[in-house]
């Protein structure tokens, strides 16, 4: 009977822990991740919560695509689900703008660090706005450009 419960125990721990893999984790800056669960469709932008190794809150929703920034904003690329079964619109981008530095960062929990989404015209008089310069787009998810 004990060993029974050993092997069960260990069974359900081992499915648990298989729960937290992800197929895209990569760190942009800082503790923000660009993190993808089970496909590349299903890739966001990511803030890491401070002191915890797997708990994530999501920025920015599925589908990030393209991924740029510099010491103080973020600069992402979205292709936004149309319909409840993910299918993808890549004739629309949306653009997105995190704040990383600052009062507006995301990281200080109020939330105001994000701006987007934007369609190109708006990205682009925000960019000089911000007075935003030197990003560069250096993750990019190829099958959903």
């Amino acid at each position: 009977m004990k060993i029974r419960y050993i092997i069960a125990l260990m069974l359900i721990s081992i499915g648990l822990y298989s729960c937290t893999d992800m197929i895209i984790n990569q760190n942009i800056i800082g503790n923000y991740y660009l993190t993808a669960p089970d496909i590349p469709e299903q890739s966001t932008i990511s803030y890491r919560i401070k002191n915890s190794k797997d708990n994530y809150s999501t920025i920015i929703p599925e589908t990030v695509f393209s991924v740029g920034h510099n010491k103080q904003y973020i600069i992402a690329k979205q292709h936004p689900n149309i319909n409840s079964s993910g299918e993808l619109d890549k004739s629309i981008i949306n653009y997105y703008i995190i704040s990383v530095k600052g009062e507006l960062a995301f990281e200080n929990g109020n939330g105001n660090g994000l701006i987007g989404p934007l369609n190109e015209i708006q990205f682009k008089n925000q960019i000089k706005t911000l007075r935003i310069q030197n990003v560069v787009f250096d993750v990019e998810i190829e099958c959903l450009k």
